[in-house]
């Protein structure tokens, strides 16, 4: 398996599947990174929609697949949870990005991108580890 670690511009990246990690939200409330918001206007607003409806919460395990409309660069959207934001580690990303790896190979996606989330301590190369 190859993995590549490059930084870009999520909304600018061609993939069979981007992999947008979310944490638990706390109640109704929902504040978005610059970057997840950012996809959200690309998205005209499903992941807004998905979290007002209830459909996902950034629960740890919980997943939800998108489509986004043919002007988006990746032919799919996959909204991960990640669980407590203050519990994140190395080892969750890790563990994360099995779990986009599982996602891909479902929907047989022959390349994803995850957006990966800044994690106070933890630079991308550990976590690519």
């Amino acid at each position: 398996m190859q993995i590549t670690v490059e930084t870009k511009n999520a909304i600018d990246v061609r993939t069979a599947m981007l992999v947008i990690p979310v944490p638990k939200l706390e109640g109704a409330k929902w504040r978005p990174s610059t970057r997840v918001a950012a996809i959200d206007r690309a998205l005209e607003g499903q992941i807004e929609a998905v979290v007002a409806s209830g459909d996902f919460s950034g629960k740890a395990g919980e997943s939800l697949l998108l489509y986004p409309n043919a002007d988006f660069p990746a032919e799919r959207v996959q909204l991960l949870g990640l669980g407590e934001e203050d519990k994140l580690s190395a080892e969750s990303l890790r563990e994360l990005a099995g779990r986009a790896l599982d996602a891909a190979k479902g929907r047989r996606a022959a390349n994803i991108a995850i957006c990966a989330p800044r994690v106070p301590g933890l630079k991308l190369p550990k976590v690519t580890q």
